[in-house]
């Protein structure tokens, strides 16, 4: 059995053999372990398959060799999109080389900023997509700033995404966040305490009538 790899190629069922082998023919010679991020976050990736509902297109961008397309064999369609550097995938000596066992799956080559036409997503369709960015896009946001922004405006709602660290990304909790924040300083009401950095929380008893706002610091203002 492959170490690391044996929660994960149970999933394989029907083609195990088949799967373990390409898996052995991926990372021979590399040094690293099957559950190592180079070829497949194994368990990040079993995960985030039993959090996305099945009626969904899975576009998973920086997915790697694709591995976990097995998990998604039940989900209406898996799109993963790689772009490999130099024919190498993080300088392991992995070659460019992509396997489907599932008939519901494929692989896309190339960044996400070039090929995401390909995925025909459309304002009308936008919800069928669910789109993963697992340890890849947030990993260097300078240079991969294009790809960032681009599966933003692909994916508003349904979506993961990590950081380097393998914090979850939530970037439509922040620009709610910063729209809120500039919303309640324009109906801010003025008071004798102006130069007050204000913190605004719920008003707790209503007695300010409809101000749905207060500063928590004392200072009198309140927002609606």
């Amino acid at each position: 059995m492959i170490e690391g790899i044996e929660k994960f190629s149970c999933y394989a069922k029907g083609f195990k053999k088949e799967f373990d082998n390409y898996i052995l023919e991926i990372i021979k010679g590399t040094g690293v372990k099957a559950e190592d991020g180079y070829a497949c976050y194994v368990k990040d990736n079993i995960k985030i398959s039993k959090l996305i509902p099945k009626n969904k297109i899975v576009v998973d961008v920086g997915c790697s060799f694709g591995l976990q397309h097995i998990l998604y064999k039940n989900h209406k369609k898996y799109i993963g999109i790689q772009k490999f550097k130099d024919g190498l995938n993080c300088d392991s000596g992995y070659k460019p080389k992509f396997k489907i066992f599932t008939k519901n799956a494929q692989i896309i080559e190339g960044f996400f900023k070039d090929v995401y036409k390909q995925l025909r997503i459309t304002e009308e369709n936008k919800d069928d997509f669910f789109g993963i960015a697992n340890h890849s896009l947030w990993h260097d946001e300078k240079e991969n700033n294009e790809d960032i922004e681009t599966f933003k405006r692909s994916f508003p709602k349904n979506y993961y995404a990590t950081d380097f660290a393998g914090k979850e990304i939530k970037y439509n909790n922040m620009a709610e966040k910063k729209k809120k924040t500039k919303e309640i300083a324009k109906t801010t009401k003025k008071t004798e305490k102006s130069d007050c950095d204000h913190e605004w929380i719920s008003n707790p008893t209503g007695e300010t009538g409809d101000k749905r706002y207060i500063c928590s610091k004392g200072c009198g203002a309140t927002s609606a």
